[in-house]
């Protein structure tokens, strides 16, 4: 048998060397399976060197029945036997050179165990009457066995799903590996969402009542709406965690997230969490697409309004807040192309820019200065979004962003040579697929010496914990306990710890939150290991660790190895 070819369903194969006869195994799915095919060698079996898997299906797929489609050099009569089918069966067209036959999965052959259940194999014997010819198929091929199938290619597609996601299950890597690292990148891109995956937060109908409105309510009626608010704000928090945690595209939550460490606000002094839900979207909107648009809606967001006191910024007594950390943090980096003195004057330039009694945005026309203003060398009645068409017009914004990506993305120095690449492709129309797209295929991105080489946030280790394991969360209170472990390793989400947001790369860690994270993952072990399934036996190392351990492993258990692999200093670096 010349060759065994499996179907653009699967996700692992194995082909043989050339023989008088052929075999193509096709499988009949309603989703996505591991697969591995060994055997058809002339001597009735052997093996091979182990080709590129093919494309893979989506996660919620079960196999249904193997379809073998065998060809002969001459015209002759095949039986075909499976497993459990001892009886065996005449193929289709018994006086010709092609013989097709199927097996169905449940009764004719075992039933299928599932994407997560332990590998089946199924065995099958192909008799033309001369010589006997044996065919092997895997369903579920143990996740060691893909990882021997190419190392290589593995620790690559992990180091991309990793570095650009939350965590990396084995369904994420497996269909990574079934295709070329760019064309991998091409499928995290086209899965960038502008909206969340789960509904909305359940207490956006609940109305947004004005101080003034507020003030009218009895004492007791004030006290409710406050807890009230106060369980809203929570949830809104567990509503993120179970987004990162659900969403079919781990790399939207990781920009949305990023931009909210870049522009930030916070639910402190927010006086409803429905202004934090709002600017979330936003940035899920355009913080995937295109940062212009971003930039433009973001002076006027309502609680990046309250966060930076731009409602007291008005004609005569301008506020100077969101004016600095517009060109420090959020646009062109400190002292970097503006002069001191643009500060106030884009100041001015942004008065007006307030609030109804509703928190809704609102342009005071009586609170802006109207007057000149210069602002980078130019002079003329500027408002605040002149200043935003300004900013984005230099270059320097594009290369300040793509230096942010960059540094969230990757470790170590900066590439200026790539940032430089990525900044002329990113202005002036700041879309930044193309950007995303040139850094996730970079020689910085890709190199090898770079792996495991980057300090996890809080978020990405305890989100990516619980997403690798492949479970099926419900909306309960158990594992969104867990998740606020997230708070104590100092990545509160919707509470960033000042202007200047998240840290990076190694600032996540000191002597004191090293042992906290370490404790975390410890909890994370306790509370996940009895729920982990079977399937994760296989490989668990490889999918955990960017890296070698650096101490022992206990491999007495799948309990205490997934245990000791989550304490390893390891696993806190992807």
């Amino acid at each position: 048998m010349s060759t065994a070819q499996q179907s653009s369903a699967s996700r692992n194969a194995e082909s043989v060397d050339p023989s008088p006869m052929s075999a193509a195994i096709g499988l009949a799915m309603a989703g996505a399976i591991g697969f591995a095919l060994t055997g058809c060698g002339s001597s009735g079996g052997g093996d091979a060197p182990p080709s590129a898997p093919e494309e893979p299906l989506g996660p919620a797929i079960s196999v249904q029945s193997v379809t073998i489609l065998a060809t002969t050099d001459s015209a002759t009569a095949l039986s075909i036997t499976g497993t459990d089918d001892a009886s065996g069966r005449n193929a289709s067209s018994p006086n010709g050179t092609s013989h097709q036959t199927s097996f169905a999965l449940g009764s004719q052959l075992p039933s299928d165990p599932g994407r997560t259940g332990r590998a089946l194999h199924l065995g099958f014997d192909l008799d033309d009457g001369d010589s006997p010819h044996h065919l092997d198929c895997i369903i579920n091929p143990p996740h060691d066995q893909v990882v021997d199938s190419d190392p290589v290619r593995f620790k690559a597609r992990r180091h991309l799903v990793e570095r650009s996601g939350l965590g990396a299950s084995w369904d994420e890597i497996e269909a990574a590996m079934g295709v070329s690292h760019a064309e991998a990148v091409d499928a995290l891109l086209a899965g960038l969402r502008q909206t969340h995956h789960q509904g909305a937060p359940y207490f956006l109908g609940e109305p947004i009542l004005s101080w003034r409105e507020r003030g009218r309510l009895s004492q007791q009626a004030r006290d409710d709406l406050q807890d009230n608010i106060n369980d809203w704000s929570r949830d809104l928090r567990r509503w993120w965690h179970q987004e990162m945690l659900l969403t079919p595209s781990p790399l939207t939550e990781r920009l949305v997230l990023f931009w909210h460490g870049v522009w930030t606000s916070s639910l402190s002094g927010t006086p409803y969490p429905h202004l934090m839900y709002v600017q979330n979207q936003t940035l899920r909107q355009w913080g995937t697409v295109n940062f212009a648009e971003l930039a433009r809606r973001l002076p006027k967001d309502p609680a990046m309004i309250l966060y930076l006191d731009s409602d007291s910024n008005v004609k005569g007594r301008p506020n100077e807040n969101f004016a600095r950390e517009l060109l420090e943090l959020f646009s062109l980096g400190e002292g970097q192309d503006y002069d001191e003195a643009d500060i106030p004057e884009i100041a001015r330039c942004f008065t007006g820019y307030g609030l109804d009694d509703h928190f809704n945005y609102r342009f005071k026309t009586s609170d802006h200065d109207d007057g000149e203003k210069t602002v980078f060398g130019q002079t003329g009645h500027f408002t605040g979004d002149d200043v935003i068409e300004m900013v984005l017009a230099k270059r320097r914004c594009a290369e300040y962003i793509c230096e942010q990506l960059f540094d969230e993305f990757i470790s170590g120095p900066r590439d200026n040579t790539l940032i430089g690449d990525m900044t002329d492709l990113l202005h002036p129309s700041y879309d930044l697929v193309p950007v995303l797209r040139m850094l996730f295929t970079s020689n910085a991105f890709t190199n090898t010496a770079g792996y495991g080489t980057r300090m996890k946030s809080p978020v990405e280790l305890v989100i990516g914990t619980f997403r690798r394991v492949e479970l099926d969360w419900s909306y309960d209170d158990s594992p969104w306990t867990i998740l606020w472990r997230t708070g104590s390793c100092d990545q509160d989400i919707f509470y960033p710890p000042n202007v200047r947001g998240w840290p990076r790369g190694t600032d996540w860690v000191d002597a004191k939150n090293f042992l906290t994270r370490r404790k975390q993952a410890k909890h994370l072990g306790w509370y996940l290991e009895n729920r982990l399934p079977p399937h994760l036996a296989d490989g668990l190392q490889d999918l955990l660790l960017s890296i070698n351990p650096v101490g022992s492993i206990d491999t007495r258990s799948l309990k205490f190895h997934y245990r000791t692999l989550l304490l390893d200093p390891a696993y806190q670096v992807n």
